[in-house]
C-alpha cells in the first residue's frame, strides 16, 4: 500500500491542528508545502476559510475581508504554473 494518502492526511491534520495552536504564518507555510507537494490540493481552500474566520476582520470590501482565501487561490494558481513549467512531479 502506498504511503502517499497517509502523508496527505497527516499534512491536513497538521494544518488543522496548527490553526488552533500555532500562529497564522505556520499554517500558511504548511499550506504552501501542501500545495506544492500534493496533487489537487483543494483542502487548502477550506483551511483558508477557517483562517479568514479566525483572523479576518469584517470590512465592506471583499478583498480585505477574505485575504487568506484569496492568498490560497493565488498560491494554488502559482503552484500549478510551477509544477507545469518546471516539471515538478510528485
Amino acid at each position: 500500500m502506498d504511503s502517499k494518502p497517509y502523508k496527505r492526511i497527516g499534512t491536513v491534520v497538521a494544518m488543522v491542528v496548527s490553526l488552533f495552536v500555532f500562529p497564522w504564518w505556520v499554517t500558511c507555510m504548511l499550506g504552501i508545502y501542501f500545495v506544492l507537494f500534493f496533487n489537487k490540493p483543494f483542502e487548502i481552500f477550506i483551511i483558508a476559510l477557517f483562517l479568514d474566520g479566525m483572523y479576518g476582520i469584517v470590512q465592506p470590501n471583499f478583498f480585505f475581508t477574505h485575504i487568506f482565501f484569496l492568498g490560497a487561490v493565488v498560491v494554488f494558481i502559482v503552484s500549478l504554473w510551477i509544477k507545469e513549467h518546471f516539471m515538478f512531479k510528485n
